[in-house]
């Protein structure tokens, strides 16, 4: 940390940018809303401190290589990299970071709504998969996995457009030689394929394969399928491994009354398969009937989820109201301590002189 300076906005800035609140947060950086002082455009900076670990100076790294090498409609762009900036927050507290500076998504991420509306009209939930799946198409044709596709890294633009981002695990697959074999435990435990929960070998495509199945169930029933896709644990996960099917569905439809078509319960089953080889290519899931049904045009995305976003945003500012308000009621908490701590010191006698002092 560098020594404090005066701040010269009533806001936190990085460079010539105004930053607002934190819109996201993951192990190593956060991303925060930022505006443009200049030409006062909207942003998302994902910041991370200098003084993080090695390793995750290294995956912050990789991650602008593969934004700058994957340069896709579908994936917010990446306008500017800082190896290092002062990142100076209101208090006047400077930090040098790392900053990425992207394309802000002004709707949000799948999961809110989700969250907030349960399970989406199969329409829908196919409308935004295809979209993750034709995307993922084009990265692993580059030769990178994700490896962290989940509701919480698909965003939506101005037009309900969507597009996939958090490439902060990512990592080549292949290259000009062949298969590259990945290792290590990344990615979000209840998306992550059973073979990386292991610690074994993984194939970067067929692990992504796996986690596009897993947001596609989160789409259309609301909820995830298993808490890990561990068969000896997870009590759903062992209904899919051993192919057990028509039990795994009913536990869902019973207890929450729904009715999905076979068809996408069909694909499903397929892409989260515990085998790997067993799990469909893209090209087969593009050629599955349920992925060929009925699309949304942007006009019908914004019917179907801009009332939903209204509900998100109220949500947003009354948590952002419940928070100002408890941190307000702490600080003036903490403010009466110390004043009830004066008092009593005030009161105290001098040990060495019996003397009380003055108010």
């Amino acid at each position: 940390m560098l020594p404090k300076q005066k701040p010269l906005y009533n806001h936190a800035t990085l460079d010539t940018f105004f930053l607002g609140p934190t819109i996201g947060k993951g192990t190593f950086a956060k991303v925060k809303f930022a505006r443009c002082l200049m030409t006062k455009k909207r942003f998302a900076i994902k910041i991370l401190k200098k003084s993080q670990s090695n390793f995750s100076q290294k995956l912050f790294l990789e991650e602008v290589a593969h934004l700058g090498l994957i340069q896709h409609k579908s994936v917010p762009a990446c306008f500017r990299y800082y190896e290092s900036v002062q990142y100076i927050k209101k208090n006047g507290q400077s930090y040098e970071v790392a900053a990425i500076v992207m394309e802000y998504m002004p709707n949000g991420d799948l999961f809110s709504y989700i969250q907030l509306g349960g399970g989406l009209h199969e329409d829908v939930a196919r409308t935004c998969f295809r979209t993750l799946i034709e995307t993922m198409e084009d990265v692993h044709n580059k030769g990178v996995a994700h490896r962290d596709l989940k509701p919480e890294n698909l965003f939506f633009d101005e037009e309900f457009n969507m597009k996939i981002g958090d490439f902060g695990l990512a990592a080549r697959f292949k290259n000009e030689k062949g298969l590259i074999p990945l290792y290590g435990e990344f990615g979000t435990k209840i998306f992550m394929a059973p073979e990386i929960s292991v610690k074994s070998a993984h194939n970067g495509e067929r692990v992504d394969i796996f986690s596009c199945g897993v947001v596609l169930f989160a789409m259309v029933v609301g909820v995830p399928p298993f808490n890990s896709a561990n068969a000896k644990e997870d009590f759903l996960y062992n209904l899919i491994a051993n192919k057990n099917f028509d039990a795994f569905w009913e536990f869902f439809e019973i207890r929450l009354k729904m009715n999905l078509s076979e068809e996408v319960k069909d694909l499903i089953n397929a892409m989260i398969s515990c085998i790997p080889y067993e799990r469909p290519t893209i090209q087969q899931i593009k050629g599955h009937l349920w992925y060929n049904g009925p699309v949304l045009n942007s006009e019908g995305m914004k019917e179907a989820l801009g009332g939903l976003k209204e509900k998100i945003d109220a949500e947003y500012w009354k948590e952002r109201k419940q928070q100002k308000e408890a941190k307000e009621k702490a600080k003036a908490e903490m403010m009466m301590l110390l004043m009830m701590q004066k008092q009593q010191y005030m009161k105290m006698p001098l040990a060495f002189t019996g003397v009380q002092l003055k108010k």
